[in-house]
């Protein structure tokens, strides 16, 4: 049985989003720098979630709280995948 997941079409969507992801920090990271306006690479800034709630990205807990959540976010996709390479070693 093929999974719909590992369809080509599919693959080529994930590499899309993953180039055009990776371009987009790497813009906000250059300007950043230029710049000198480190609020652009904070998390909540990247997702636009200041359209939400407007306050979110101000403030130095605001940057604390978006590096955790990278944080916590890297550790569980991590975890997810060694489980899963684990997994199909068995």
């Amino acid at each position: 049985m093929r999974l719909i997941v590992s369809s080509k079409p599919v693959q080529a969507l994930k590499y899309l989003i993953l180039f055009s992801a990776t371009t987009h920090l790497l813009i906000l990271a250059l300007f950043a720098i230029i710049n000198s306006d480190y609020v652009l690479l904070n998390y909540f800034n990247i997702l636009d979630l200041d359209f939400f709630f407007p306050s979110i990205i101000e403030g130095v807990t605001s940057q604390l709280l978006s590096v955790a959540t990278m944080a916590a976010l890297y550790l569980f996709f991590y975890l997810l995948v060694k489980r899963r390479s684990d997994t199909s070693k068995k």
